[in-house]
């Protein structure tokens, strides 16, 4: 008891915080990755290309970088569904070297027959070829009983931890939970996150640089009971409990409003994403609405805690008006973040990326 107590007490201690003063984003690094392609996000692969997966047609994809995100090619289609669409992909490279790729499994029938999952499939050869398609969770198989947007975390022992929005056993209340399988226990279905009444949704891991805290964005409805006016809030587990404290309520000190300064209510900033730069300070993205329902990307910088998220950036502003969908960020240096985003610039819609340097 007296190492969690400890554990904890370190977790929310803000001496020497480390911030950074804001993002100043490079025009001349943006690039098309993927002409038509939605819900893009990228790794560095440990042959040092980059992969960056998406959906588009009903199927999930990925296509590579040998040039650090210069010129994209080799586009491989992992899968498709036959009973709808496969969506939502997620990578991750395990320690070993195996890629792993977490998709949704939508049905297009949503009465009978199949069922929403979260399915999951292997490259041993760097994202060339894949192995079959494996079923990590099923939900329902009704829009209100679904399962959406999984993502991976592989801790250092070598545990992998699959996280996934979950309504499956909120029919009728309309509420949402984060849930986690994990390969430790892979028949048990844990309840990450759960605020009664609201919808937790959309959740990002990050192993932060202390190797003792794990932070985790989501999108919380709780800040207006008005549907799609979600706010991000950051929820801390640590290395060691690795989610298994209990389920995180919505009056929980470890589910932290991720902004130094709150938005109004009526302010929609969803769709969130969370990384650490390897020089200490957290970076935020979300979808900000203005009201017309053209979400644009915009980009806070936080503490090495992920904490007290400023400075916000539009790093696609020179997109005017159009809108910018299920976005992403990627870690490719030291001090240069990558944002990823599905939006239209000079005619062309599909995933497009931007460097930004931490000031």
């Amino acid at each position: 008891m007296g190492m969690i107590k400890s554990s904890m007490v370190a977790l929310f201690c803000m001496a020497g915080s480390v911030f950074a003063a804001g993002i100043e984003w490079d025009a001349s690094t943006l690039r098309l990755v993927a002409a038509g392609g939605n819900y893009a996000r990228i790794i560095r692969l440990h042959s040092g290309e980059l992969l960056c997966c998406y959906e588009r047609g009903g199927a999930c994809r990925v296509i590579r970088s040998r040039d650090n995100g210069n010129s994209w090619a080799d586009e491989v289609m992992v899968t498709d569904y036959a009973y709808g669409g496969a969506a939502n992909p997620e990578l991750c490279q395990l320690n070993d070297g195996r890629v792993l790729l977490c998709y949704n499994e939508r049905p297009s029938k949503t009465k009978k027959g199949p069922r929403y999952s979260i399915m999951m499939k292997v490259s041993s050869d760097q994202g060339k070829t894949w192995g079959k398609a494996n079923r990590i969770f099923e939900a329902g198989n009704t829009f209100q009983t679904g399962c959406w947007e999984p993502v991976v975390l592989q801790y250092p022992d070598g545990e992998v931890q699959i996280f996934f929005a979950n309504e499956k056993s909120y029919k009728e209340s309309g509420e949402q939970e984060i849930s986690m399988v994990s390969t430790r226990k892979p028949s048990k279905v844990w309840t990450v996150s759960f605020r009664e009444n609201a919808r937790d949704g959309m959740p990002v891991p990050c192993l932060l640089n202390d190797g003792e805290t794990v932070a985790m964005v989501i999108e919380d409805s709780k800040w207006n009971d008005q549907p799609g006016k979600m706010k991000p809030v950051i929820l801390f587990s640590t290395v060691e409990q690795r989610w298994k404290e209990g389920a995180v309520p919505g009056s929980s000190p470890r589910r932290q409003y991720a902004l130094k300064e709150p938005l109004p209510e009526q302010t929609y900033l969803g769709a969130p994403y969370l990384v650490q730069m390897p020089s200490g300070p957290t970076v935020l993205s979300a979808a900000l609405g203005n009201g017309d329902k053209r979400p644009q990307m915009a980009v806070f910088t936080g503490n090495e805690r992920a904490r007290d998220f400023e400075n916000r950036s539009k790093p696609f502003a020179m997109n005017g008006t159009e809108p910018n969908w299920w976005n992403s960020l990627f870690v490719k240096d030291e001090n240069t973040v990558t944002a990823v985003s599905n939006t239209m610039i000079n005619g062309q819609r599909g995933i497009w990326i931007i460097d930004g340097k931490i000031k």
